[in-house]
């Protein structure tokens, strides 16, 4: 049978560790938070660099498509949006995610 001493010894490590729990959700919540801010960022960067590319390909007079290493580019650039808006659950990319699929498949 647990004494007195034992229970008020096991609620306090009860306590200690509700409250390193805590402690660990709010840092959590915060980083969280800095990565969805971070990948923000980076989705912008990338469209900066899709509008700085498509400008390049027309000044310099050719398409998009006839020059293969704007076509790899372009891929590299939409994977990295993809894999950004993915990890933000952005509900926009995963409609057009669904879009892309029908119309390969249609």
């Amino acid at each position: 049978m647990k004494t007195d001493d034992d229970k008020s010894l096991l609620l306090r490590e009860v306590k200690n560790d509700t409250e390193q729990i805590i402690n660990n959700t709010s840092a959590i919540k915060q980083d969280t938070s800095q990565i969805q801010s971070d990948l923000r960022q980076v989705l912008f960067e990338i469209s900066q660099l899709h509008l700085a590319v498509q400008s390049r390909s027309h000044q310099l007079g050719s398409g998009l498509d006839s020059e293969p290493h704007n076509h790899v580019l372009e891929r590299y650039l939409w994977d990295l949006k993809t894999d950004a808006e993915t990890v933000l659950g952005d509900p926009d990319h995963l409609e057009d995610l669904s879009d892309g699929e029908n119309e390969e498949n249609g």
